[in-house]
């Protein structure tokens, strides 16, 4: 990843993009026609004559400048990175030697001709070259500042272009997050991103664990609350009593023997990923007295026995076969 770094920030030309593989920036038809002509006097012209009453002729001259020289590294681009957050992820693609497309079109909103401008990438993907989700809210909150501008298009140069490379390619960010502000900004909080999908599940697992303690701690209501209390064991033992679980149990639900998905896998569905689950519900949060399901099996199963919870799914797996009836 040689090439310069730009900041692609068109949501209205996102799905556009994604379809076709493509950085995507259109223009209004007599804009488009000044710019491929190569002629700058002209664009500023219309630039002039479109802007709003408050724009000043400078502004004017900047809007024009920018936009009429962006255009030009879009369309000449080649090997260039160009990042995006879209979604709750960072976006990413490489610019390839394929020629730039022009597509007339009438704006959906707008209802005047308009023409897109597109270059194609190797691959949009939420991914680093690693492997691992790209995931907004797992990225250092300094990181947020990087990777986010005002403008369309906007070139990225210097500590914030090294920053997005090393992010991209999966590369080691403690250069930037063992420094004195980032750390401060970080505060105590953990960033997802620097574990693997195990450590990661684990992570979110004792938080759940620790999340449903605290509520239900010292809670004085008119009916009875069950205590979920940590039991004979700290923390840290429980963290690596749902290490052991997930190895012994090769990341398969224990109830329903369905393979859990890991954070960040292609195509992840939340309702699959690893829960800590109580055998005996009545119980507390202790060692012998855990098991990792389904995020979903969790929900459905609430307080009920684990026996019991075992009888009235398999119950409805024999409904469901006896209505479904054998196929012909």
């Amino acid at each position: 990843m040689a090439g310069a770094v730009y900041y692609y920030g068109s949501p209205e030309n996102w799905q556009r993009s994604l379809d076709e593989q493509a950085v995507v920036i259109t223009h209004d038809a007599h804009f488009f026609e000044a710019w491929r002509n190569g002629d700058y006097d002209a664009y500023l012209a219309l630039e002039r004559k479109f802007a709003k009453p408050e724009t000043t002729d400078t502004g004017s001259k900047i809007n024009a400048t920018t936009w009429f020289n962006l255009s030009n590294e879009l369309a000449s681009s080649e090997d260039d990175i160009w990042v995006t957050r879209r979604d709750g992820y960072v976006w990413w693609g490489v610019t390839t030697s394929a020629p730039v497309q022009y597509e007339p079109h009438v704006h959906p909103d707008r209802k005047v001709d308009v023409v897109a401008i597109c270059k194609p990438v190797f691959k949009w993907t939420n991914k680093a070259k690693n492997g691992k989700s790209l995931l907004w809210k797992n990225i250092h909150p300094k990181g947020h500042n990087i990777l986010f501008a005002r403008r369309t298009i906007t070139p990225v140069k210097g500590d914030r272009s090294a920053y997005i490379r090393a992010l991209l390619a999966g590369d080691d960010l403690s250069p930037w997050h063992d420094q004195k502000e980032w750390k401060a900004k970080l505060g105590n909080r953990t960033l997802l991103n620097d574990v693997g999908p195990d450590e990661l599940a684990l992570l979110k697992m004792m938080e759940s664990i620790q999340k449903t303690v605290a509520n239900s701690n010292g809670q004085i209501v008119q009916k009875t609350i069950k205590d979920k209390l940590l039991k004979n064991c700290t923390p840290e033992e429980m963290k690596a009593h749902l290490c052991d679980l997930l190895t012994a149990q090769d990341g398969f639900c224990k109830i329903t023997g369905i393979k859990m998905h890991q954070y960040g896998q292609e195509n992840q569905d939340d309702d699959f990923l690893p829960s800590p689950d109580r055998i005996d519900s009545s119980g507390h949060y202790e060692i012998g007295n855990m098991q990792i399901v389904c995020r979903f099996i969790n929900f459905w199963k609430l307080a009920q026995d684990n026996g019991r919870f075992h009888e009235l799914l398999e119950h409805v797996i024999k409904v469901k076969s006896a209505v479904s009836g054998p196929k012909s």
